[in-house]
């Protein structure tokens, strides 16, 4: 999938929250244009599909906040397309180890993964 075809800009906490946790948009593209600070919300675990873009441009996702128990929880639970220039931070997982609260399962094609940048 070429990342210049359509992709959904993300600037804010509301746009984030409404492109990403509908389970049909889990094979598009996304770009962060703005580091988003979720105030201590409640997160769901997204996915990302394969050949599906996730560009986070050098941006953070902060200050969340997941207490399912689902098996394969993270700010991701599944990377199976592309996830690039993301720093996750300043979040909260209950009951889980820490080397698993960024992403909850396998992971295709990451640029980088060290502690929470990825």
């Amino acid at each position: 999938k070429d990342f210049n075809a359509f992709t959904w800009e993300i600037n804010t906490k509301e746009e984030l929250i409404k492109r990403t946790q509908n389970e049909d948009n889990w094979d598009k593209n996304f770009a962060l244009h703005n580091n988003i600070d979720m105030n201590g919300e409640e997160w769901s675990p997204i996915k990302i599909n394969d050949d599906a873009i996730w560009n986070g441009n050098g941006f953070s996702i902060f200050n969340f906040k997941i207490t399912t128990g689902d098996s394969r929880v993270g700010f991701f639970s599944n990377v199976q397309g592309t996830l690039k220039n993301l720093s996750i931070e300043d979040f909260n997982i209950d009951d889980f180890k820490k080397e698993y609260q960024i992403l909850g399962n396998k992971i295709k094609d990451i640029d980088k993964f060290n502690k929470n940048l990825i």
